[in-house]
C-alpha cells in the first residue's frame, strides 16, 4: 500500500488545480503546489478537461494527471478542482440534484456524475499508456471537484490502489452508495476534511451522504461561528491543515445518531440564540443532523 499524501501535499494539489481552469501551461499548477512537485511530475503531466452545466454546457480547465517520480515511481496524482465562483455552469450542475445510476450501479447525484464522466476518458486514456502499470492512485478535489473526485474514485478503483482526498465537498451519493464505497476504498484510504462554518459539506441532505460513511472525517474550525462562503475556500483549508499529519487533525464521527439524539440537535440549535441563529454553522448543522435521521426513519418506515 502507498504511502498516503500529507494534509498539506493534499491541499496544496486542491487548490492547483484552479490554476488550469483557463491556463494550459502545467506549470502554473506546479507553482501552486510546491510539496506535491517534489514528488510528482506535474509538467510532464496532462491538464484535464471537464463539461458543466444543464442543456447549455462550457468546457473549461478541471484540473491534471501526474505520475509520480523518485519514490513515488509508479503513483498518480489526479486534481480536480471545485466550483469556480463566477462560472454559471459550474453552478448548474450543483443544481442537478436528481438521482442516477452511478460508476458501481448505485444511485448518485446525476450533476456530479456527468461532470465526472467528461474526465474519465481522459484519465483513463493516460493510465493505459505503455509502460504506465500504475501501483497507486491519490485523487484529490476540493468543493464540486471533491464529489467528482469521489465517483472517479469510484470508476477506477480496480485499476490500482486508491486513496481520496477531499476538503469541503457536498454529498455525492444516496446512502447505499456511500456504503458501498467506504467498504471498497477503506475508510483508512478516504480523507474528508471540511469546516464547520462551510455551507457546501452541508447538502444535499439525506438521503444522501458523505464518505467515508459511518466512519470519521477531519472537522476543523471555520471563519468564526456563521455559516460563510469564506470558509469554503482552499486558501483557508491550507491555513488550517498546516504543516500537521493527518493524525493531529481533529477527527470527528459522521453517525445519524438516534431519536433521542435528534430531539437534543434541534434542542441544541434553537438554544443558539439571538439574531444570527438560523445563520450559525452549529444550528444549521444540528438541525441538518436531526433532518437527516427523521428523513432516513420515514424511508425506512415507507421503504424507499
Amino acid at each position: 500500500m502507498s504511502v498516503e499524501l500529507s494534509p498539506i501535499q493534499a491541499a496544496e494539489a486542491a487548490t492547483s488545480a484552479y490554476a488550469l481552469r483557463l491556463s494550459t501551461d502545467l506549470l502554473d499548477a506546479a507553482v501552486a503546489a510546491t510539496s506535491v512537485s517534489q514528488d510528482f511530475s506535474i509538467m510532464a503531466g496532462k491538464r484535464l478537461t471537464g463539461s458543466t452545466g444543464i442543456g447549455i454546457t462550457s468546457t473549461s480547465g478541471f484540473g491534471y494527471i501526474a505520475f509520480g517520480k523518485a519514490v513515488r515511481q509508479g503513483e498518480v496524482l489526479i486534481s480536480i478542482r471545485g466550483t469556480y465562483k463566477t462560472s454559471p455552469y459550474d453552478w448548474l450542475t450543483n443544481l442537478r440534484m436528481s438521482a442516477t445510476p452511478g460508476p458501481s450501479g448505485y444511485l448518485v447525484h446525476s450533476g456530479f456524475w456527468r461532470a465526472a464522466q467528461t474526465l474519465l476518458p481522459q484519465i483513463i486514456e493516460e493510465l493505459k499508456k505503455p509502460n504506465r502499470n500504475p501501483s497507486a492512485l491519490h485523487i484529490v478535489g476540493h468543493s464540486l471537484g471533491g464529489a467528482m473526485a469521489t465517483l472517479v474514485a469510484d470508476r477506477l478503483k480496480g485499476i490500482a490502489g486508491t486513496r481520496l482526498y477531499t476538503f469541503g465537498t457536498p454529498r455525492s451519493g444516496l446512502a447505499e452508495h456511500a456504503d458501498y464505497l467506504t467498504t471498497e476504498l477503506t475508510p483508512s484510504c478516504i480523507r474528508r476534511v471540511y469546516h464547520h462554518t462551510d455551507p457546501v459539506p452541508m447538502v444535499p441532505v439525506f438521503p444522501f451522504l458523505h464518505l467515508p460513511h459511518g466512519d470519521a472525517a477531519h472537522l476543523m474550525p471555520g471563519c468564526g461561528t456563521l455559516v460563510s462562503l469564506a470558509a469554503h475556500g482552499m486558501d483557508e483549508y491550507e491555513k488550517s491543515v498546516g504543516t500537521a499529519g493527518w493524525n493531529a487533525l481533529p477527527k470527528l464521527p459522521n453517525a445519524l445518531g438516534s431519536f433521542e439524539a435528534a430531539d437534543q440537535w434541534l434542542a441544541r440549535a434553537a438554544s443558539e440564540g439571538g439574531t444570527g441563529m438560523m445563520m450559525s454553522a452549529t444550528a444549521m448543522r444540528l438541525i441538518l443532523s436531526a433532518l437527516g435521521w427523521i428523513l432516513k426513519k420515514i424511508g425506512q418506515g415507507i421503504g424507499t
